[in-house]
């Protein structure tokens, strides 16, 4: 019925599988991991000898690395079941239900997608990595009845369900090699073919926060991915309305402010990394930050 899918790098999934594969046994489900070119040897032999004692698990070893996008449409080649379930190699399972949840809301609601959602810890483990924790509890941690209010909005990568045809008919975009912004897109080829998304409460724990500064640079690549989308890939106007960053630059350009965000942002950049880096700066701060680098950047990238 169902086959869970694990994108891997450079990150130790031994205890995902085996917690997993307790869960999935019931169910005659598979547990399918492929490392997408891991650079952590040591890693890679300890997920590899896990998976090697666990009967429900088929872990592969790619040698290139594939990228965010299309090593998850390699899971269609590996994978047999009608559902597919998506899950980060760094999510932590919070509850002994959590396959049972998608196993009946498979058999109660035969849906085409199905999005399960994120929680954080109550805080996080020093302030070198505080931004991403207030980030995510803020932008990221949102229960199903507030998700279900915009749902390819609020529909992430992290922990999905998909039925296979579907999947072989959207897949994620093979144009994208860089990190950021391919669940963006792929909520967006969702609506536009009318594939609905269900929002249950069923969410995985995040199990890596970045640093501060290690983040920041992660969003950097995502804007400069969201620029590439932007000027490479054919999309609908409703686009800029479910990407915010878009639609405030659409609007800043229609008010004529793009001039005094970009001055702005130059007088303030450095003060405002700074700031960011050593976890002191509000979201705020964080929010112009993103801002201010999309627009500096948008005519740069090609």
């Amino acid at each position: 019925m169902i086959s869970v899918c694990i994108p891997i790098y450079n990150f130790d999934v031994s205890t995902l599988l085996t917690t997993l594969s307790k869960q999935v046994e019931k169910y005659n489900g598979e547990i399918v991991a492929i490392d997408d070119a891991s650079t952590i040897h040591t890693l890679k032999h300890e997920n590899k000898k896990t998976a090697q004692k666990l009967k429900n698990v088929k872990y592969i070893e790619i040698n290139k690395n594939a990228g965010r996008s299309k090593i998850r449409n390699l899971f269609l080649k590996y994978t047999k079941y009608q559902y597919l379930l998506f899950l980060d190699c760094d999510s932590i399972i919070t509850s002994h239900t959590f396959i049972k949840k998608y196993v009946e809301t498979i058999r109660q609601e035969h849906p085409e997608v199905v999005y399960g959602g994120r929680v954080y810890g109550n805080k996080p483990s020093s302030r070198k990595n505080i931004l991403r924790w207030k980030h995510g509890t803020s932008s990221e941690t949102k229960p199903a009845h507030i998700r279900k209010l915009t749902p390819i909005e609020s529909f992430d990568t992290n922990n999905f369900l998909i039925r296979r045809d579907i999947l072989e008919k959207i897949k994620f975009n093979e144009a994208l090699h860089k990190y950021g912004h391919e669940s963006t897109l792929f909520a967006h080829d969702l609506k536009r073919y009318g594939i609905k998304v269900l929002h249950i409460g069923n969410p995985v724990a995040n199990g890596e926060l970045e640093e501060n500064r290690d983040f920041v640079k992660k969003t950097e690549q995502a804007i400069e991915n969201l620029i590439y989308i932007i000027k490479h890939i054919e999309l609908s106007e409703e686009f800029a309305e479910e990407t915010p960053i878009v639609q405030k630059y659409k609007n800043a350009i229609e008010h004529k402010s793009l001039w005094w965000y970009k001055i702005l942002f130059l007088l303030l950049k450095y003060f405002l990394k700074l700031s960011l880096y050593t976890g002191y700066a509000p979201l705020s701060f964080f929010e112009f930050y993103k801002f201010g680098y999309f627009i500096t950047h948008y005519d740069k990238i090609k």
